[in-house]
C-alpha cells in the first residue's frame, strides 16, 4: 500500500522512536531488497514518547485525553504552540501548567504588535535557521520571544494575526466568560486534566513501599 500510494522511496517518514528497531529497519530491508534501491526514506523523524503530569499516557491510568477534547478548553494555536516547544526528538510532558504558560507566552507574542511590516525579514532568518536545524522549534520560539523582547525596548509595535477567529476573545479555561445559558464551570476534560494532575502529584509524594 505504501509503495502504490508513496512510491519507491519516500521523501519523509515518521513514527515513534520506539518503532526504530526491529519495526523501521524491517521495514528498510525489506523494500530495499523489493526494489533495489540504496534508501527507501529520504529522512527519518522519529518523536519522543508523550507524558501526561510526569507519566505515561495510557487509558488504564485515567489519563487519556483526546485533540478534540483539548480543543474545547484551549485554542488549536496553543495546543499546537505548547507542542513545538519541545524538540519533536524529545518526550512531551504534558501538563496544565506548560498548557496555561503557552497560552501566556502567545498572548504576550500576539495581543499588541507583531513580527510583520518592515522587520519582517530581520526575524526570518534566525528562525528559519532554527527551522533547518532538524526543525529546531524550540530555538525558533527563542529567537520570535528574543526579537519581541527587543521590540518592546525599542518602543515599536509588532503584531500578528492568527488564523483563529476567535483568538481575540479566548481566555485561560478557568475563567472564560461564561456564554448566554451556560455555567463557567470548566469542561470535562479540563476537569479530568486537573484531577489527574492532582492525584498524580499525591501518589509521587506518598511513601512508597520497599523503596
Amino acid at each position: 500500500m505504501s509503495w502504490k500510494h508513496l512510491g519507491e522511496t519516500f521523501d519523509i517518514h515518521g513514527g515513534g522512536i520506539d518503532l526504530v528497531f526491529p519495526h523501521h529497519e524491517n521495514e528498510i530491508a525489506q523494500s530495499r531488497c523489493s526494489f533495489r534501491t540504496p534508501i527507501m526514506a529520504n529522512y527519518w523523524m522519529h518523536n519522543g514518547f508523550l507524558q501526561v503530569e510526569g507519566e505515561k499516557m495510557s487509558k488504564s491510568l485515567g489519563n487519556f485525553f483526546t485533540i478534540r477534547e483539548l480543543l474545547a478548553d484551549w485554542p488549536g494555536e496553543v495546543l499546537r504552540f505548547n507542542m513545538l516547544k519541545t524538540h519533536y526528538r524529545q518526550p512531551i510532558d504534558w501538563t496544565l501548567k506548560g498548557v496555561a504558560e503557552s497560552f501566556n507566552t502567545l498572548e504576550s507574542l500576539t495581543s499588541d504588535p507583531t513580527f510583520t511590516s518592515s522587520n519582517e525579514a530581520a526575524i526570518a532568518q534566525p528562525v528559519l535557521e532554527a527551522l533547518s536545524d532538524d526543525l529546531n522549534t524550540p530555538k525558533a520560539i527563542a529567537e520570535l520571544r528574543r526579537y519581541g523582547r527587543l521590540a518592546f525596548r525599542r518602543g515599536r509595535r509588532v503584531s500578528v494575526r492568527l488564523t483563529r477567529k476567535k483568538w481575540s476573545h479566548c481566555s485561560m479555561p478557568a475563567t472564560r466568560p461564561a456564554r448566554a445559558g451556560t455555567s463557567r464551570r470548566p469542561t470535562a476534560s479540563a476537569m479530568s486534566l486537573r484531577r489527574w494532575a492532582s492525584s498524580s502529584r499525591t501518589r509521587r509524594m506518598a511513601p512508597q513501599p520497599g523503596r
